[in-house]
Protein backbone atom coordinates (compact mmCIF):
# COMPACT_ATOMS: atom_id res chain seq x y z
CA UNK A 1 0.00 0.00 0.00
CA UNK A 2 2.91 2.29 1.04
CA UNK A 3 4.91 1.83 -2.42
CA UNK A 4 1.09 2.57 -4.14
CA UNK A 5 0.98 5.62 -2.29
CA UNK A 6 4.21 7.03 -3.33
CA UNK A 7 3.92 6.24 -7.41
CA UNK A 8 0.61 8.27 -7.05
CA UNK A 9 2.52 11.31 -5.45
CA UNK A 10 5.42 10.78 -7.90
CA UNK A 11 2.85 10.66 -10.76
CA UNK A 12 1.04 13.63 -9.68
CA UNK A 13 3.95 15.47 -9.48
CA UNK A 14 4.92 14.45 -12.49
CA UNK A 15 1.29 15.27 -13.94
CA UNK A 16 0.70 18.32 -12.30
CA UNK A 17 4.10 19.88 -11.27
CA UNK A 18 3.04 23.30 -10.75
CA UNK A 19 0.61 21.95 -8.09
CA UNK A 20 4.06 21.56 -5.47
CA UNK A 21 5.29 25.17 -6.38
CA UNK A 22 1.74 26.83 -6.16
CA UNK A 23 1.40 28.05 -2.72
CA UNK A 24 4.04 30.93 -2.56
CA UNK A 25 2.94 33.92 -4.83
CA UNK A 26 5.95 34.15 -7.27
CA UNK A 27 6.90 37.59 -6.56
CA UNK A 28 5.01 40.41 -4.39
CA UNK A 29 5.22 43.54 -6.92
CA UNK A 30 2.18 45.34 -6.65
CA UNK A 31 1.27 43.74 -3.88
CA UNK A 32 0.86 43.90 0.06
CA UNK A 33 1.62 42.13 3.01
CA UNK A 34 -0.12 42.98 6.58
CA UNK A 35 1.64 41.36 9.53
CA UNK A 36 -0.65 41.65 12.60
CA UNK A 37 -1.54 45.17 11.34
CA UNK A 38 1.55 46.55 9.88
CA UNK A 39 1.05 46.96 6.30
CA UNK A 40 4.05 46.71 3.79
CA UNK A 41 3.81 47.93 0.33
CA UNK A 42 5.35 46.28 -2.44
CA UNK A 43 4.94 48.56 -5.63
CA UNK A 44 7.40 47.26 -7.66
CA UNK A 45 10.28 43.91 -7.78
CA UNK A 46 13.02 45.91 -5.16
CA UNK A 47 11.51 48.90 -3.52
CA UNK A 48 8.10 49.44 -1.40
CA UNK A 49 6.79 51.44 1.58
CA UNK A 50 5.84 51.03 5.39
CA UNK A 51 3.73 53.84 6.69
CA UNK A 52 5.43 56.52 4.15
CA UNK A 53 9.16 54.84 4.94
CA UNK A 54 10.54 53.79 1.94
CA UNK A 55 12.54 50.51 1.91
CA UNK A 56 14.13 47.76 -0.46
CA UNK A 57 13.44 44.32 -0.52
CA UNK A 58 14.51 41.10 -2.07
CA UNK A 59 12.13 38.10 -1.84
CA UNK A 60 12.96 34.37 -2.79
CA UNK A 61 10.93 31.18 -2.29
CA UNK A 62 12.29 28.81 -0.28
CA UNK A 63 9.69 25.49 -0.94
CA UNK A 64 5.95 24.43 -1.78
CA UNK A 65 4.67 26.10 1.93
CA UNK A 66 7.27 29.34 2.40
CA UNK A 67 8.95 31.94 0.91
CA UNK A 68 11.19 34.63 2.39
CA UNK A 69 11.36 38.73 2.50
CA UNK A 70 14.35 40.22 3.53
CA UNK A 71 12.97 44.44 3.94
CA UNK A 72 16.18 46.81 4.44
CA UNK A 73 14.75 50.19 5.15
CA UNK A 74 16.52 53.39 3.41
CA UNK A 75 18.15 54.41 6.84
CA UNK A 76 20.32 51.90 7.26
CA UNK A 77 19.59 51.46 10.68
CA UNK A 78 16.79 48.60 10.35
CA UNK A 79 16.10 45.45 8.42
CA UNK A 80 13.41 42.94 9.12
CA UNK A 81 14.06 38.84 7.83
CA UNK A 82 10.55 37.80 7.06
CA UNK A 83 9.54 34.14 6.77
CA UNK A 84 5.70 33.42 4.77
CA UNK A 85 4.12 29.98 5.51
CA UNK A 86 1.36 29.44 3.16
CA UNK A 87 -1.26 25.76 3.45
CA UNK A 88 -1.62 24.05 -0.21
CA UNK A 89 -3.96 26.40 -1.47
CA UNK A 90 -2.02 29.35 -1.44
CA UNK A 91 -4.17 31.36 1.68
CA UNK A 92 -1.74 32.59 4.13
CA UNK A 93 -0.52 30.21 7.07
CA UNK A 94 1.10 32.37 9.37
CA UNK A 95 4.69 34.18 10.03
CA UNK A 96 8.31 34.65 11.51
CA UNK A 97 10.08 37.59 11.57
CA UNK A 98 13.09 38.64 13.48
CA UNK A 99 13.47 42.64 13.42
CA UNK A 100 16.66 44.19 13.33
CA UNK A 101 17.00 47.85 14.83
CA UNK A 102 20.34 49.87 15.39
CA UNK A 103 19.30 52.81 15.57
CA UNK A 104 19.19 53.25 19.20
CA UNK A 105 21.26 50.91 22.20
CA UNK A 106 22.13 47.64 20.96
CA UNK A 107 19.37 45.10 21.52
CA UNK A 108 18.82 41.82 20.12
CA UNK A 109 17.12 41.13 17.05
CA UNK A 110 13.15 41.70 18.26
CA UNK A 111 11.54 37.83 17.17
CA UNK A 112 7.39 38.13 16.16
CA UNK A 113 5.12 35.52 14.57
CA UNK A 114 1.77 35.49 14.33
CA UNK A 115 -1.01 35.31 10.88
CA UNK A 116 -0.11 37.92 8.16
CA UNK A 117 -2.69 39.03 5.05
CA UNK A 118 -1.84 39.37 1.42
CA UNK A 119 -3.59 40.79 -1.39
CA UNK A 120 -3.00 43.48 -4.76
CA UNK A 121 -2.29 47.13 -4.32
CA UNK A 122 -4.81 49.47 -5.76
CA UNK A 123 -3.11 50.75 -8.72
CA UNK A 124 -6.26 52.82 -10.06
CA UNK A 125 -5.52 56.54 -11.00
CA UNK A 126 -5.65 58.78 -8.45
CA UNK A 127 -9.14 61.08 -8.12
CA UNK A 128 -8.94 64.74 -9.47
CA UNK A 129 -7.85 67.07 -6.83
CA UNK A 130 -10.78 67.89 -4.70
CA UNK A 131 -10.31 71.93 -5.03
CA UNK A 132 -10.10 73.72 -8.35
CA UNK A 133 -7.36 76.21 -8.17
CA UNK A 134 -5.21 78.65 -10.09
CA UNK A 135 -2.11 76.61 -9.07
CA UNK A 136 -0.12 74.46 -12.30
CA UNK A 137 -2.08 70.98 -12.60
CA UNK A 138 1.41 69.46 -12.39
CA UNK A 139 4.94 70.41 -12.26
CA UNK A 140 6.81 67.94 -14.30
CA UNK A 141 8.96 69.75 -16.54
CA UNK A 142 9.37 72.96 -14.54
CA UNK A 143 11.70 74.49 -11.78
CA UNK A 144 11.30 77.01 -8.43
CA UNK A 145 13.72 79.47 -7.69
CA UNK A 146 12.48 79.69 -4.09
CA UNK A 147 15.06 81.89 -1.95
CA UNK A 148 18.40 80.82 -2.80
CA UNK A 149 17.35 77.15 -3.82
CA UNK A 150 16.54 76.18 -7.22
CA UNK A 151 14.43 72.96 -7.39
CA UNK A 152 14.11 71.11 -10.95
CA UNK A 153 11.16 68.86 -10.86
CA UNK A 154 12.49 66.06 -13.71
CA UNK A 155 9.27 64.09 -13.97
CA UNK A 156 6.08 63.50 -11.71
CA UNK A 157 7.29 61.91 -8.86
CA UNK A 158 11.51 62.60 -9.54
CA UNK A 159 13.71 65.98 -8.88
CA UNK A 160 16.69 67.65 -7.66
CA UNK A 161 17.60 70.57 -5.22
CA UNK A 162 19.87 71.98 -8.46
CA UNK A 163 24.20 73.12 -7.69
CA UNK A 164 26.07 72.99 -10.39
CA UNK A 165 28.23 69.80 -9.84
CA UNK A 166 26.94 68.93 -6.47
CA UNK A 167 23.20 68.45 -7.31
CA UNK A 168 21.04 66.73 -4.37
CA UNK A 169 17.85 64.28 -5.81
CA UNK A 170 14.65 63.78 -3.87
CA UNK A 171 11.03 62.30 -4.75
CA UNK A 172 8.24 64.51 -4.38
CA UNK A 173 4.57 64.81 -4.00
CA UNK A 174 2.67 67.79 -5.00
CA UNK A 175 -1.29 68.37 -4.05
CA UNK A 176 -3.37 71.37 -4.30
CA UNK A 177 -4.42 73.31 -1.14
CA UNK A 178 -6.89 75.66 -1.80
CA UNK A 179 -8.39 78.00 -5.32
CA UNK A 180 -4.74 79.91 -4.81
CA UNK A 181 -2.24 77.98 -3.48
CA UNK A 182 -0.46 74.26 -3.88
CA UNK A 183 2.12 72.08 -1.73
CA UNK A 184 5.18 69.83 -2.52
CA UNK A 185 6.19 67.71 -0.25
CA UNK A 186 9.91 66.54 -1.18
CA UNK A 187 12.02 63.68 0.83
CA UNK A 188 15.89 63.72 -0.33
CA UNK A 189 18.06 60.69 -1.02
CA UNK A 190 19.46 60.66 2.48
CA UNK A 191 16.13 59.54 3.70
CA UNK A 192 16.36 61.78 6.62
CA UNK A 193 16.01 66.04 5.11
CA UNK A 194 12.22 66.17 3.80
CA UNK A 195 11.42 69.85 2.68
CA UNK A 196 7.62 71.64 2.28
CA UNK A 197 6.68 74.26 0.09
CA UNK A 198 3.51 75.64 -0.05
CA UNK A 199 3.29 77.94 -3.26
CA UNK A 200 0.78 80.49 -3.68
CA UNK A 201 -0.77 82.06 -7.20
CA UNK A 202 -2.04 84.88 -8.15
CA UNK A 203 -5.97 84.22 -10.00
CA UNK A 204 -4.12 83.87 -13.30
CA UNK A 205 -1.49 81.31 -12.09
CA UNK A 206 1.23 83.73 -11.77
CA UNK A 207 3.85 83.08 -8.65
CA UNK A 208 3.14 85.28 -5.72
CA UNK A 209 5.12 83.68 -2.70
CA UNK A 210 6.24 80.79 -1.02
CA UNK A 211 6.83 79.57 2.38
CA UNK A 212 9.22 76.82 3.00
CA UNK A 213 10.37 74.92 6.03
CA UNK A 214 12.72 72.26 6.21
CA UNK A 215 13.33 68.99 8.74
CA UNK A 216 16.29 66.97 9.42
CA UNK A 217 15.25 63.72 11.58
CA UNK A 218 11.94 65.85 12.29
CA UNK A 219 13.72 68.19 13.72
CA UNK A 220 13.04 71.97 12.17
CA UNK A 221 16.12 72.90 10.78
CA UNK A 222 15.46 76.08 8.00
CA UNK A 223 12.42 78.38 7.31
CA UNK A 224 11.88 80.63 4.46
CA UNK A 225 9.17 83.10 2.61
CA UNK A 226 9.51 85.56 0.06
CA UNK A 227 8.75 85.33 -4.00
CA UNK A 228 9.58 82.57 -6.32
CA UNK A 229 10.22 82.28 -9.45
CA UNK A 230 8.72 79.53 -12.14
CA UNK A 231 9.36 78.39 -15.30
CA UNK A 232 10.43 75.64 -18.17
CA UNK A 233 13.55 73.30 -16.93
CA UNK A 234 15.97 73.34 -19.45
CA UNK A 235 18.25 70.71 -17.85
CA UNK A 236 17.42 68.00 -19.31
CA UNK A 237 20.07 66.35 -21.71
CA UNK A 238 23.34 66.04 -19.57
CA UNK A 239 26.59 65.66 -21.46
CA UNK A 240 29.71 64.00 -19.77
CA UNK A 241 32.75 63.47 -21.29
CA UNK A 242 36.03 61.68 -20.03
CA UNK A 243 39.44 60.83 -21.42
CA UNK A 244 40.44 56.56 -21.74
CA UNK A 245 40.34 55.41 -18.33
CA UNK A 246 39.84 58.60 -16.44
CA UNK A 247 36.95 59.67 -14.90
CA UNK A 248 34.14 61.29 -16.86
CA UNK A 249 33.25 65.16 -16.10
CA UNK A 250 30.31 67.26 -16.86
CA UNK A 251 27.68 65.54 -14.49
CA UNK A 252 25.30 68.31 -13.36
CA UNK A 253 27.05 70.88 -15.21
CA UNK A 254 25.10 72.73 -17.87
CA UNK A 255 26.42 75.77 -20.21
CA UNK A 256 27.25 76.46 -23.58
CA UNK A 257 31.03 76.88 -23.42
CA UNK A 258 31.83 73.63 -21.81
CA UNK A 259 33.14 75.15 -18.85
CA UNK A 260 33.87 72.00 -16.53
CA UNK A 261 32.76 70.24 -19.39
CA UNK A 262 36.01 70.27 -21.20
CA UNK A 263 39.17 67.11 -20.70
CA UNK A 264 42.05 67.20 -22.85
CA UNK A 265 45.71 65.52 -24.60
CA UNK A 266 49.44 66.46 -24.92
CA UNK A 267 50.54 64.41 -27.64
CA UNK A 268 54.24 63.46 -27.97
CA UNK A 269 53.51 61.64 -30.71
CA UNK A 270 51.20 61.41 -34.05
CA UNK A 271 48.37 59.21 -32.77
CA UNK A 272 45.21 58.94 -32.14
CA UNK A 273 43.45 59.76 -28.93
CA UNK A 274 39.84 58.65 -27.78
CA UNK A 275 37.28 60.66 -25.61
CA UNK A 276 34.15 58.77 -24.39
CA UNK A 277 31.00 60.69 -23.83
CA UNK A 278 27.49 60.23 -22.86
CA UNK A 279 24.19 62.28 -22.66
CA UNK A 280 22.45 61.59 -20.14
CA UNK A 281 18.60 61.89 -19.60
CA UNK A 282 17.92 64.40 -16.50
CA UNK A 283 14.25 64.53 -17.68
CA UNK A 284 11.39 63.07 -18.32
CA UNK A 285 11.23 60.65 -21.43
CA UNK A 286 13.08 62.23 -24.56
CA UNK A 287 15.25 61.76 -27.01
CA UNK A 288 18.34 64.06 -28.27
CA UNK A 289 19.71 65.17 -31.20
CA UNK A 290 23.46 65.57 -31.39
CA UNK A 291 25.92 67.84 -33.22
CA UNK A 292 29.44 67.64 -33.31
CA UNK A 293 32.92 69.42 -34.56
CA UNK A 294 34.19 68.44 -38.16
CA UNK A 295 37.62 67.20 -39.35
CA UNK A 296 39.88 69.96 -41.02
CA UNK A 297 43.32 69.57 -42.73
CA UNK A 298 45.46 69.53 -39.47
CA UNK A 299 43.41 66.95 -37.32
CA UNK A 300 40.98 64.39 -38.22
CA UNK A 301 37.32 63.80 -36.02
CA UNK A 302 35.47 60.45 -36.05
CA UNK A 303 32.36 59.92 -33.69
CA UNK A 304 31.19 56.11 -33.12
CA UNK A 305 28.31 54.59 -30.93
CA UNK A 306 30.17 53.15 -27.84
CA UNK A 307 28.13 49.73 -27.89
CA UNK A 308 28.38 48.60 -31.59
CA UNK A 309 31.09 51.00 -32.62
CA UNK A 310 28.70 52.21 -35.34
CA UNK A 311 30.78 54.85 -37.48
CA UNK A 312 28.15 57.98 -37.00
CA UNK A 313 30.56 61.02 -38.41
CA UNK A 314 28.37 61.86 -40.82
CA UNK A 315 25.24 62.82 -39.35
CA UNK A 316 26.80 63.92 -35.88
CA UNK A 317 28.78 66.71 -37.65
CA UNK A 318 25.59 67.62 -39.82
CA UNK A 319 23.70 67.97 -36.90
CA UNK A 320 21.17 65.67 -37.77
CA UNK A 321 21.70 62.37 -35.28
CA UNK A 322 19.36 61.59 -32.75
CA UNK A 323 19.21 59.39 -29.97
CA UNK A 324 16.93 56.62 -29.42
CA UNK A 325 14.04 57.59 -27.03
CA UNK A 326 16.12 57.83 -23.11
CA UNK A 327 13.76 57.43 -20.29
CA UNK A 328 14.44 58.95 -17.13
CA UNK A 329 18.08 58.41 -15.85
CA UNK A 330 19.10 56.15 -19.15
CA UNK A 331 21.87 57.23 -21.35
CA UNK A 332 23.55 56.81 -24.43
CA UNK A 333 27.22 56.45 -24.69
CA UNK A 334 29.51 57.56 -27.70
CA UNK A 335 33.50 58.03 -28.58
CA UNK A 336 34.93 60.80 -30.26
CA UNK A 337 38.38 60.20 -31.54
CA UNK A 338 40.69 63.42 -32.85
CA UNK A 339 43.80 62.66 -34.94
CA UNK A 340 46.39 64.89 -35.48
CA UNK A 341 47.44 64.98 -39.09
CA UNK A 342 51.02 66.88 -38.83
CA UNK A 343 53.31 67.07 -36.14
CA UNK A 344 52.83 70.13 -34.44
CA UNK A 345 48.87 71.69 -33.69
CA UNK A 346 46.01 72.64 -31.65
CA UNK A 347 42.54 71.15 -32.22
CA UNK A 348 39.28 72.19 -30.25
CA UNK A 349 36.42 69.46 -30.95
CA UNK A 350 32.82 70.39 -28.97
CA UNK A 351 29.73 67.80 -28.91
CA UNK A 352 26.23 69.63 -28.21
CA UNK A 353 22.91 67.96 -26.91
CA UNK A 354 19.63 69.43 -27.95
CA UNK A 355 16.51 68.04 -26.23
CA UNK A 356 13.71 67.03 -28.92
CA UNK A 357 10.96 67.89 -26.81
CA UNK A 358 11.93 71.25 -25.35
CA UNK A 359 14.00 73.65 -28.29
CA UNK A 360 16.10 75.56 -26.10
CA UNK A 361 17.36 72.66 -23.49
CA UNK A 362 20.44 71.69 -24.96
CA UNK A 363 24.11 70.67 -23.30
CA UNK A 364 27.94 71.37 -24.72
CA UNK A 365 30.83 69.47 -24.22
CA UNK A 366 34.41 69.73 -25.69
CA UNK A 367 37.85 68.19 -25.89
CA UNK A 368 41.55 69.96 -26.46
CA UNK A 369 44.08 68.25 -28.11
CA UNK A 370 47.59 68.96 -28.49
CA UNK A 371 50.63 67.68 -30.11
CA UNK A 372 54.06 68.49 -30.51
CA UNK A 373 56.51 66.42 -31.57
CA UNK A 374 60.73 66.85 -30.77
CA UNK A 375 62.64 66.68 -33.72
CA UNK A 376 65.49 64.59 -33.10
CA UNK A 377 69.04 65.79 -32.12
CA UNK A 378 72.17 64.46 -33.95
CA UNK A 379 74.64 62.14 -32.07
CA UNK A 380 78.11 60.71 -32.12
CA UNK A 381 80.48 61.46 -35.03
CA UNK A 382 77.45 62.59 -37.39
CA UNK A 383 77.07 65.82 -34.93
CA UNK A 384 81.24 66.07 -34.95
CA UNK A 385 81.36 65.81 -38.67
CA UNK A 386 79.11 68.26 -39.52
CA UNK A 387 80.81 70.67 -37.03
CA UNK A 388 83.97 70.15 -38.74
CA UNK A 389 82.28 70.35 -42.44
CA UNK A 390 81.29 73.80 -41.07
CA UNK A 391 84.35 75.11 -40.32
CA UNK A 392 85.79 73.72 -43.28
CA UNK A 393 83.22 75.44 -45.17
CA UNK A 394 84.48 79.01 -43.25
CA UNK A 395 87.61 78.41 -43.99
CA UNK A 396 87.38 78.23 -48.03
CA UNK A 397 85.54 80.74 -47.91
CA UNK A 398 88.34 82.85 -46.35
CA UNK A 399 90.99 81.78 -48.80
CA UNK A 400 88.85 82.40 -51.60
CA UNK A 401 88.83 86.04 -49.91
CA UNK A 402 92.49 86.25 -50.32
CA UNK A 403 93.22 84.95 -53.57
CA UNK A 404 90.82 87.83 -54.32
CA UNK A 405 92.48 90.30 -53.09
CA UNK A 406 95.65 88.86 -54.90
CA UNK A 407 94.66 89.08 -58.12
CA UNK A 408 93.67 92.91 -57.83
Amino acid sequence: MTTLRFLILVLAAIAFPTFLYSAPPADLAGKFVTLDGNRLEFVDPSMGTDAGADFSYSYSILDAASASVVVTYASGLRSRDITLYFDDLGSPAGYDEFDRDTSGPPIPPIFRQGSFEIGELDVSPPPPPAVESSAPASLTGSFIKAGPNRYEFLTDTEGRLFVPGEAEYFTYLYEMVDEFSSKVTMLFEDGDTSTELILLFDSEGLPVSFTSTTFEEDSLVDEGEGEFEMGTNLHLGDLVIGNDGGEPVGDDYFNAVGSKQTVGNHLRAVQTVAYPFAVQNDGDTDAFRLRGTRGRRTFSVGYFTKSSRENVTASIVAGRYETESLEHGEEAGFVMEVTPLRKNGAMVAGISARSLTVEDAKDFAKSFTKVKVKKKKARGKSKARGKKGQKNKKGGKKKQSKRKGKNR
